[in-house]
């Protein structure tokens, strides 16, 4: 449909707003010209149609005051000379002869004080317009009929850190749609918008759209309503909304790890969305549970946006330090407090302790052993190997294995057993048993667990075998 808007000032002097036209009685077919104002209770309901507008007009131009154009917009005169109105049968005589052109004399009449005759008139005319400038495109029309995008119970749109947020588009015609625009539903002149291409495979009742992420995080009302552009730059509304709850989203947690032992604070920075509405972050073991308490509470630095924010955390943090010292690799979920929100936290990631100090107090010594040279098939005495656990925490599961090209050239005995206390240590004997001659190398493996987290020693080995 084309429809052209004109403000209503361009009809102000519209000859049917002018005094004369209160004289004009709308019949059927031709309009009559009264002699008296008394006339006008004499007009048909303005629901009437099929009045000859070009007879009304012309009453009214023979009948109204004029002005010569001659003289230029002189002063209005008369119809009838003396002030007096001829007869209709004058008037007649006097128009078959009156050569000279006349023009209407208008005063302009703002459109609420349009009369009624002035408004019945004026429908006339518009049926008229409409009717010439009327056009529908009914062919070829692209129309969306459904839109699934992921969301949540309530029908918010869910977002996910791949960066890019995609749903399944029905309708027809798609393979004309370019784009799908996002506009505010409340407000029209709000300039923020979201673009996702559209792609169509084969089938034009089903396409895809994809929109990204770094756009709609910057869309900060509730519901957008959903638009059509075609490859044409037609835009459309596509009798589709989506909505969004506007919490706090991250796309980014850094670092994702925490050295207590060897960080005295230890800044991390969380990137998103709307985080200008974060007032606190949590720190909880393992994962986050509803009801749980936190292990940690840390307010937000200043300085943040609604994209960028970030917290520190001090390593001297008793509950941090021995968390870390307890349970080295653990994972610590970030959580995010919302203000104004009575659902839970908000996801924020999550951080892996670690010691750089405690894993290196778990070791052997010394860090490898070489055994002279020794006769084939005969074994030598033993060398010892100490195994210190200075952690604060039990080494568990252990296990021991002579790995390499010539690992059967050497043996091993411990006093270790599958656990070592924390504070303790054990002792382990190799000897060389050389198969033929040559040097002979192997690697002594230890792996353990310290605090959850799964750990490895190793030793080198070394001999020569002699005929």
């Amino acid at each position: 449909m084309f429809v052209m808007f004109i403000p209503s000032k361009q009809f102000e002097e519209g000859w049917w707003t002018q005094v004369c036209a209160e004289h004009i009685t709308l019949t059927n077919p031709r309009p009559q010209f009264a002699t008296t104002t008394k006339s006008l209770y004499l007009q048909k309901s303005p629901e009437n149609v099929g009045v000859d507008l070009n007879a009304a007009r012309q009453l009214c131009t023979k009948y109204g005051p004029k002005v010569n154009p001659v003289d230029n917009g002189s002063a209005p005169t008369t119809a009838a000379s003396g002030g007096q109105r001829k007869t209709q049968a004058e008037d007649a005589s006097a128009a078959s002869t009156d050569q000279v052109a006349t023009v209407l004399s208008v005063t302009p009449v703002h459109y609420r004080k349009w009369s009624p005759i002035a408004l019945a008139i004026f429908r006339e005319l518009a049926w008229a317009v409409v009717a010439g400038t009327h056009i529908q495109e009914v062919q070829n029309q692209s129309v969306i009929t459904q839109l699934n995008c992921p969301a949540n119970d309530v029908g918010n749109i869910i977002f996910d850190k791949t960066g890019t947020l995609s749903c399944e588009v029905t309708g027809e015609g798609l393979d004309k749609v370019a784009t799908l625009r996002l506009r505010n539903a409340q407000d029209a002149t709000d300039t923020d918008t979201a673009d996702g291409p559209v792609t169509v495979s084969g089938d034009a009742t089903k396409a895809k759209v994809t929109f990204q992420l770094s756009k709609l995080g910057g869309l900060n009302k509730p519901a957008y309503k959903v638009y059509t552009v075609t490859t044409t730059g037609v835009e459309a509304f596509a009798n589709q909304t989506i909505h969004f709850d506007l919490n706090p989203f991250v796309t980014d947690l850094s670092p994702t790890t925490a050295d207590p032992g060897k960080q005295s604070s230890m800044v991390f920075t969380l990137k998103g969305f709307h985080l200008d509405k974060v007032v606190k972050v949590q720190l909880f073991e393992g994962t986050y549970k509803s009801g749980t308490t936190s292990l940690l509470q840390y307010d937000l630095d200043s300085g943040g946006t609604a994209t960028q924010v970030a917290f520190t955390v001090k390593g001297t943090d008793d509950d941090l330090k021995k968390k870390a010292s307890e349970a080295l690799g653990e994972v610590l979920a970030v959580e995010l407090s919302v203000k104004n929100s009575s659902s839970g936290p908000v996801v924020g990631g999550s951080i892996t302790l670690k010691s750089t100090s405690e894993e290196s107090t778990v070791a052997f010594s010394p860090k490898a052993l070489t055994f002279g040279a020794q006769k084939e098939k005969t074994t030598s005495s033993g060398k010892t190997l100490k195994l210190t656990n200075s952690v604060s925490v039990p080494m568990t599961d252990l296990t021991v294995k002579i790995a390499g090209a010539n690992s059967n050239n050497f043996s091993e005995t411990d006093t270790c057993g599958k656990s070592v206390a924390a504070g303790a240590n054990c002792v382990f004997t190799l000897k060389f048993a050389p198969t033929s001659s040559g040097k002979l190398a192997a690697t002594l493996s230890l792996t353990y667990t310290v605090g959850g987290a799964q750990q490895s020693q190793s030793v080198s080995l070394a001999g020569t075998g002699t005929k």
